[in-house]
Formats: C-alpha cells, sequence, structure tokens
C-alpha cells in the first residue's frame, strides 16, 4: 500500500509505502476526471493488527480479501484543474 502526504509550502507529495496486511476502516473520496481523464482522488483510514489506526491519500493498493464500498453517482461533469498557487488539481465546476 502507498499513501501519500501533501507538503503545503513545497506544493509537493511525498509517498510512503507499507508491506503490512491492513483492515480498511475508513475509504473516501472521489472519481471524476482531469483533462477529460479519469481521476481519483481517495483517503483511506487503514488498521493494522495492534490496532493502530492512521490514514492518508491512498495512492495504491492491493485488496487481499474484500473492499466494500458504495459509490453515488451525481448529475453534470466534474473536472479537476491543476492550481498553480496551491498546487494542488482543484474541482473545477
Amino acid at each position: 500500500m502507498e499513501y501519500r502526504k501533501f507538503n503545503v509550502n513545497e506544493k509537493k507529495y511525498y509517498a510512503n509505502d507499507f508491506t503490512e496486511n491492513f483492515e480498511i476502516v475508513s475509504l473516501t473520496g472521489t472519481i471524476n476526471t482531469m483533462n477529460d481523464k479519469f481521476y481519483t482522488h481517495i483517503h483511506m483510514s487503514a488498521g493494522n493488527e495492534r490496532g493502530d489506526v492512521f490514514g492518508r491519500h491512498l495512492n495504491k493498493a492491493i485488496v487481499s480479501a474484500t473492499c466494500e464500498m458504495v459509490i453515488h453517482i451525481i448529475d453534470g461533469k466534474v473536472d479537476r484543474k491543476y492550481n498553480d498557487d496551491i498546487g494542488l488539481n482543484l474541482f473545477e465546476f
């Protein structure tokens, strides 16, 4: 699993890789587009065998058993556009 943390001052993401097995405690975010291409922005909280829970931006993960989720589709189009001032891809309605 790879988590990312955004450094506001540097306008840059830093990644951490984890090789343990975790249980998904919470998974939330958006699935939309950026420049008319598939784009996701997902946050995940995960727990280890000791009960420690942590979370960040989810970059990638392999599901070993199940990942139950509900996806709510809204009418209209929500795209993303890079914002130079903030350094992030923000919603563009």
